[in-house]
């Protein structure tokens, strides 16, 4: 797909439980029997034949499964990307499911939400009100977290997401 990002990984880096990749690629034109691709090296170690192009969002054989949770702040700015970052994972191919599964492929975490304390028993409808109301999506993340975990789904943080796609260093 035109636009589609890729990361570019030496072979002895797979199975590795955090591999570094040398490149990242973005395809920039489609031929008949073959794409062009453009390069950006993240080091000096060449792209070798042999290397392996990868995306967590696309996949030959099927279409991926992803979760988020969290805020996504995919640029440093302060502002939640999330509908940026789901148009961009349908847009190559992903699926976004409301609820994570054992069919889910992957749980992308954003920022987890803060929750302060819980309001005091002398504490007004009011203020038990704005507590509910900020510990549901803490409820969200930390089920999703959990099931995760239960489920064996790999978790991706935003920046290794982002990275793993050839989008940000991957840290």
């Amino acid at each position: 797909m035109l636009g589609m990002p890729f990361s570019v990984f030496s072979p002895l880096e797979l199975g590795k439980e955090d591999p570094k990749p040398k490149a990242s690629v973005r395809v920039v034109r489609i031929l008949d029997d073959a794409s062009e691709l453009r390069i950006t090296l993240r080091g000096n170690e060449p792209v070798d034949v042999g290397d392996v192009l990868y995306s967590p969002v696309y996949d030959r054989g099927r279409r991926l499964r992803f979760m988020m949770v969290g805020r996504m702040d995919m640029d440093g700015d302060g502002k939640d990307d999330s509908g940026r970052l789901r148009g961009m994972i349908q847009d190559l191919g992903g699926r976004l499911d409301t609820e994570l599964s054992v069919q889910s492929d992957y749980l992308i975490l954003g920022d987890e939400p803060k929750l302060g304390p819980a309001p005091g028993p002398d504490a007004g409808p009011m203020e038990r009100q704005l507590y509910d109301e900020a510990r549901a999506p803490f409820i969200v993340y930390s089920t999703a977290v959990d099931k995760a975990k239960e489920f064996s789904v790999p978790i991706l943080s935003l920046n290794r997401f982002l990275g793993l796609m050839g989008l940000a260093g991957g840290d």
